[in-house]
């Protein structure tokens, strides 16, 4: 369901009213509680009741003086979470947030002893960028087993995320992983391993770490990639599943989105952009489809005042075409990415989608008959 493109007489708008209306009991009930006077447990017990009719996906806690409303590891539901916080009444000086802060590092520890059972005190990090801007963590800790250690990696985790804090947890980290370390003892162990981080450093590099990718981004990317994939067969797609020819002038963005890793847009724009793409059903010979895509690209490229959009790449798939794209005012772009892909008589069935994680749910439709976009359960021919 959407929740910031979705339109009043859409499909979507009765169930969407219904959703908003039980989001709005939810928070009068939460009124009449009274959990400013609770301790934090009871506080947290009372949201989790009622949270649990709304969404069982959506996870809450009480922090001091803040309640932290969160689709942890849902990212499709940020929209979702963002619109249930955002209805949220006065509650009595106890702050409404969507995602959980940035802890000290002991709370973040006892946060991880509490959930997990395991003390992580004596643990060290590496980190490490991989595929698409995204920071790998290894967590290397005496209570670890082995890399397998399930117990350690929830732990491990929890720790990250709370240090972090879950909005930087959520657009920068790719992978948190465990691997076992000796335990200290009167003799220094020697090792050759990679440099580690005491887990005190970790949010500083972390930090440092991400400037760095921000001050390195160009401002405009030059040159241009061409790749070649060999979609599978499938009665529809999603996303960009049937794409067979790209040409990108932003490779390291299409690899991590193609690949379906996290993706989120902070991570290659220093300016606010918003990562999207025009997707449009296209019927005919090669030749007939990859000139109309030619002339909608054409046709934005010349259409998007400077500083609003760009083209940033093109696709030819199986069954669709796309456009790639780099947005600034949603506001005033998505209007002229509509009008001229109706000027070029696109498919009924075309789209504008957004790249990033917390948007995969989203969508804008060419047109007012558009229905919605396929999903990935789309079931794949024989």
């Amino acid at each position: 369901m959407r929740f910031i493109f979705g339109r009043n007489d859409d499909a979507e708008a009765g169930a969407r009213d219904e959703l908003l209306s039980r989001m709005d009991a939810f928070w009068k009930e939460l009124s009449a509680v009274g959990l400013e006077r609770l301790e934090p447990s009871a506080a947290r017990r009372q949201v989790a009741e009622r949270l649990a009719e709304l969404h069982p996906a959506i996870d809450c806690e009480v922090l001091e003086r803040t309640l932290v409303l969160t689709p942890r590891g849902e990212r499709r539901l940020r929209p979702w979470v963002n619109a249930l916080v955002a209805r949220a009444p006065e509650l009595g000086g106890l702050t409404v947030a969507g995602y959980g802060p940035p802890l000290s590092l002991s709370a973040a520890l006892g946060r991880a002893r509490v959930e997990t059972g395991v003390d992580l005190a004596g643990s060290e990090v590496r980190a490490g960028f991989g595929r698409g801007h995204l920071l790998d963590l290894v967590f290397h800790s005496p209570e670890a087993t082995s890399a397998a250690d399930e117990r350690v990696l929830t732990a491990a985790e929890c720790c990250a995320e709370a240090v972090l804090g879950e909005r930087v947890f959520d657009d920068w980290i790719g992978t948190v992983s465990v691997t076992p370390a000796p335990r200290r003892g009167p003799l220094r162990v020697v090792s050759d391993d990679e440099p580690r981080l005491p887990l005190a450093e970790l949010g500083p590099s972390v930090r440092a770490a991400i400037e760095g990718v921000l001050s390195g981004l160009p401002a405009a990317e030059d040159g241009w990639t061409l790749f070649e994939t060999e979609p599978p067969l499938a009665s529809d797609y999603a996303r960009q599943d049937d794409l067979a020819v790209a040409t990108t002038c932003a490779p390291e963005l299409l690899k991590c989105f193609l690949e379906g890793a996290p993706f989120s847009s902070k991570r290659f724009s220093r300016s606010g952009e918003v990562f999207a793409y025009l997707k449009l059903e296209s019927k005919g010979a090669s030749e007939e489809r990859l000139a109309f895509r030619t002339e909608v690209e054409d046709a934005l490229a010349r259409e998007l005042p400077p500083g609003l959009g760009r083209v940033i790449g093109n696709g030819l798939g199986v069954r669709y075409v796309y456009v790639d794209l780099a947005l600034r005012d949603l506001g005033k772009a998505l209007p002229i990415l509509v009008a001229a892909a109706r000027a070029h008589r696109a498919d009924v069935r075309s789209w504008i989608l957004f790249c990033d994680s917390d948007w995969s749910d989203e969508w804008v439709g060419v047109w007012d008959a558009t229905p919605a976009p396929p999903r990935a359960s789309v079931e794949h021919a024989p």
